[in-house]
């Protein structure tokens, strides 16, 4: 039944993205955005969820106190409408004036962490159309890697893949993605993370984001610091009818003599650096998600999430020190 139930929902997919791709792009959009916004309206259990956190947000002084949340709201379902229809035409093939209709600024950022030899960490967030970002990264700088999670439809998980992988890039599957991970950076690659999901504690550091404590991973804090990995925010907005990719400079790390504490006090800075963004565009975040859970205690040792744990990362270190 469950495969039934599979191949129903990928059929439902295709059979609605066929319509939406033959349409001239400008209109594609308009009806992509009005979708997000029908969604709005028709899914009650969503359209709460995302103005309590909103509103949890404002009260927290994360965002302006002078911002309406059921206007974020909205805007966040019609972005999202917006960003599925601009990836169908890419996955069909009709898509490269998205594509080229995308400005970087900040390349100089980037190429200077290149020359010094340096892998890059591009941290991120579930903010603008996210996967777009990574496409256009992938065109315009060279192929990058980033970690994704298998859906619970393998057809949907086929369809993202192919999608991803457009552009020259490589999906690192969670679920023992540390190793692949280390190689990538070890290789002077070039690794996409988007640290704005919530993480179990022993995956993370207590944080605080948008004005309200969150866990969040410390993987990248801690294989930036062993890997001397350059780190570099980078965030896509869209602004005037036209996606923005800003890519800031490489983030200084702490310089705390106790290890743990400076990769606590990088991961604050990583995830500052994504709450600044959702200060100045909150209704481009994806404020549909889990962010703000009750901190909760690991489950199974090895990985959660497919993000290394204490006792992993300390591993880690050891076989780093062996190499020296």
């Amino acid at each position: 039944m469950k495969k039934i139930r599979h191949l129903i929902e990928i059929a439902l997919i295709y059979f609605f993205a066929f319509f939406l791709v033959m349409l001239p792009c400008r209109i594609a959009l308009f009806v992509g955005k009005n979708m997000g916004l029908l969604l709005y309206f028709l899914i009650a259990r969503l359209r709460r969820k995302v103005i309590e956190n909103i509103r949890k947000a404002i009260s927290a002084g994360g965002i302006s106190q002078g911002t309406n949340p059921r206007r974020i709201a909205r805007k966040c379902f019609m972005l999202q409408g917006q960003s599925l229809v601009e990836l169908l035409k890419i996955y069909v093939g009709l898509g490269e004036d998205i594509i080229a209709n995308v400005a970087i600024e900040g390349v100089e950022h980037y190429q200077k962490a290149v020359a010094t030899g340096k892998s890059v960490f591009f941290i991120s967030g579930h903010c603008g159309n996210w996967e777009l970002m990574n496409l256009v990264l992938g065109r315009k700088l060279g192929p990058v890697s980033f970690v994704a999670k298998r859906q619970s439809n393998p057809y949907l998980t086929d369809l993202l893949e192919k999608l991803r992988v457009k552009s020259g890039n490589t999906i690192i599957y969670k679920g023992g993605a540390l190793v692949k991970i280390r190689e990538e950076l070890d290789g002077r690659g070039r690794l996409v993370i988007l640290m704005d999901q919530d993480v179990f504690t022993d995956e993370g550091y207590k944080t605080m984001f948008v004005g309200r404590d969150a866990c969040t991973t410390k993987m990248p804090a801690i294989l930036a610091r062993e890997t001397k990995t350059a780190s570099l925010p980078v965030f896509i907005h869209q602004q005037g009818g036209q996606h923005r990719i800003i890519i800031g400079p490489e983030m200084a790390l702490s310089r705390l003599p106790d290890d743990e504490e400076a990769a606590r006090q990088d991961t604050q800075s990583f995830t500052t650096a994504i709450s600044d963004y959702i200060k100045v565009y909150p209704e481009q975040w994806f404020w549909l998600q889990e962010r703000w859970k009750p901190l909760r205690g690991r489950v199974k040792a090895g990985t959660v999430g497919g993000f290394p744990t204490a006792e992993m990362l300390r591993e880690l270190r050891a076989r780093a020190k062996e190499r020296e």
